[in-house]
C-alpha cells in the first residue's frame, strides 16, 4: 500500500514513521522540496519526496494541510484524486467545513478522520 502525504508537517511525521516501519511505501510532497526531503529522510524506510502538484502516486492521499489552505489544494489535485482513498486530518475549527467537504466528495471515497468540529447540532463528532 502506498501512502501519500500532502504536507510535510507533525502529522505526516507521525503517521508517516510508523506507515513506513510496516512496511508502507510513504511519500511526502510540500511546496518546498527541501523540507519534503528531509521529512523523507526522517522518516527512513524508503520513503520519498513527492513532486509538488504531481498526480498523487498513492493508493491513500492524506491531506495534512492548515484548513485555510485544503480547498485549494485540493482543487489544485482535481481529478488526480479521482478513485484514490483520501484522509482530511485538517482542523475545520467551525461546524461545517464550507467547501472543503464537497470538493473532497467529488474525488472521494472517505474523506475525513481526526475531527473535532461541531456538527450542525453543536455536539462535538
Amino acid at each position: 500500500m502506498r501512502v501519500r502525504f500532502i504536507r510535510p508537517g507533525n502529522m505526516a511525521t507521525a503517521i508517516g514513521t510508523r506507515a513506513a516501519k510496516h512496511g508502507r511505501t510513504v511519500e511526502v510532497m510540500s511546496r518546498d522540496t527541501a523540507k519534503a526531503q528531509a521529512l523523507a529522510g526522517k522518516i527512513g524506510n524508503g520513503a520519498t519526496a513527492g513532486t509538488f502538484r504531481a498526480t498523487p502516486l498513492g493508493d491513500i492521499v492524506i491531506v495534512a494541510v492548515r484548513y485555510a489552505n485544503a480547498v485549494s489544494v485540493v482543487a489544485n489535485y482535481g481529478d488526480a484524486l479521482a478513485g484514490k482513498v483520501i484522509i482530511d486530518i485538517s482542523n475545520t475549527f467551525n461546524a461545517d467545513a464550507t467547501g472543503l467537504r464537497e470538493r473532497l466528495h467529488e474525488y472521494a471515497k472517505r474523506t475525513s478522520a481526526f475531527c473535532i468540529g461541531l456538527s450542525d447540532q453543536g455536539r462535538r463528532t
